[in-house]
């Protein structure tokens, strides 16, 4: 009997093979991390390059969700667990190649993987397929429905919401959801306000505020965050290995949020004068 799936028959107690086995469900899954994780980061961010030069992107970004970055994390351990295993590869090796490349190495060598069957390896298993079918729910979710927190029971809420405004932002059209699994009633607003409040603590690249922020209806872009950092009037409290030997400064979202505000003020009071010029 297949180790893992404890259902098809394996002659050599190894895991099984053929049409739908876990040697199939496996390497699917390791093939496609490419794909996954491309499509992942579209959804957090849309580039759209500005003019012909050679200069920096502009990131519009799309509805915030905490969750692919956690997951996207979580699928690169299980990636990195599982080719661990069988080769033990170096640090340089590994920075030098995304985690879709070290997912495809390692599906090459499917076979061999057959071979680890104890408990710690079938759990990476586990955690690679569960990983991958969560973020593939996630990406293929439709735009316009907005992510505004997690029910008390745990279960996460979404309402109808439109996409407006350049950066885009999610506006609720619903103003109470009900949660699918316990039945409890959410105000929209509320849930909103709660999650402003969650995101305040996090540290967080320019790219990842700029999608907060400008989910929950404070829309910034990471080249405004980027100037306010150059300027001295943004420290950044540490830095994320992004691979390859770089790496990116993080800022905490309150003190982006704060400067935000005073420069959304600043400009309520230029058209204020204006208008009353």
């Amino acid at each position: 009997m297949c180790p893992w799936c404890r259902d098809r028959r394996s002659g050599d107690g190894l895991l099984c093979q053929g049409a739908g086995s876990c040697t199939e469900r496996l390497e699917r899954a390791l093939g496609e991390v490419t794909a996954l994780v491309d499509a992942a980061m579209v959804t957090y961010t849309r580039r759209a390059r500005l003019g012909s030069g050679g200069g920096r992107r502009d990131e519009t970004p799309l509805p915030y969700d905490p969750r692919v970055t956690q997951l996207l994390r979580e699928l690169e351990a299980a990636v990195d667990a599982i080719v661990n295993r069988f080769w033990m590869p170096s640090d340089a090796w590994r920075a030098e190649r995304t985690v879709g490349q070290r997912a495809l190495f390692t599906c090459s060598h499917v076979l061999l993987l057959r071979r680890f069957v104890d408990d710690a390896q079938l759990a990476w298993y586990d955690q690679l397929l569960d990983r991958s079918e969560r973020l593939w729910q996630l990406v293929d979710r439709p735009t316009h429905r907005m992510f505004i927190g997690t029910c008390t029971c745990g279960v996460a809420q979404e309402v109808d919401a439109e996409l407006v405004g350049d950066p885009a932002r999610s506006v609720p059209t619903q103003p109470q959801v009900t949660c699918p699994s316990c039945g409890e009633t959410w105000d929209t607003q509320g849930s909103i306000d709660r999650l402003r409040e969650a995101v305040d603590d996090q540290e967080l690249t320019a790219i990842e505020c700029s999608r907060a922020l400008t989910h929950l209806q404070r829309p910034v872009t990471p080249e405004r965050i980027r100037k306010w950092a150059e300027r001295g009037r943004l420290a950044s409290v540490g830095f994320v290995d992004v691979g390859a030997g770089r790496c990116r400064p993080i800022y905490r979202v309150r003190d982006v949020r704060v400067l935000l505000e005073v420069h959304e003020a600043r400009i309520e009071r230029i058209r204020a004068a204006r208008s009353e010029a």
